[in-house]
Parts: C-alpha cells; structure tokens; sequence
C-alpha cells in the first residue's frame, strides 16, 4: 500500500517510515513539494487543506489502481475489511 502525505512541512521521510511500521502489512509512505502534492491530488480526485498547523484536512478514499496507475475501484474509508479483499480479488 502506498499513501501521499499532503504535509511535506511536517511529514519528513523518517516519519513517513515510521508511521508505515506501525502497520500489519507493507505500506510506504511518499511526500514531495507542494506543487507535485497537488497534482496528484488533482490527478486522482483527491481534496485537502491547510488545518490549525497541527492538523490538515483531507478527503480519506482509498484507491485500488492497476499497474499503469488508473483507477480501477474507489473504496470508502468506511468500507469493511472484507470488501476491499472481495473487490481485489475480483479484479485479480
């Protein structure tokens, strides 16, 4: 699993490391300027916004892509556990 933070001030590669480890499974956190942010974010339909300084708002899809990066399931952050290994396996 990989994720964009949309903090590049405060998300440093060390702690993108360290908040994938805390996971069950692989994830890899990526970050980049403000300007490579915002056009995935844009590439992918993605939303956020400055928060208080400590926090940042952001939308919370998750996005199943296939190998060239198009998106082939948008799930909620909602959706059980089990859809998002049902639909995986669909797609598989």
């Amino acid at each position: 699993m990989l994720f964009v933070s949309v903090d590049p001030l405060h998300d440093t590669p060390a702690r993108l490391a360290a908040f994938g480890a805390t996971w069950d499974f692989s994830v890899t956190g990526l970050t980049g300027s403000p300007d490579e942010i915002r056009a995935v974010a844009a590439r992918y339909g993605a939303s956020f916004e400055p928060g208080d300084g400590r926090n940042v708002d952001h939308s919370t899809r998750i996005y199943l892509l296939d190998g060239e990066g198009h998106i082939r399931y948008l799930f909620s952050s909602e959706d059980p556990v089990e859809m998002l290994v049902q639909v995986t396996d669909q797609l598989l």
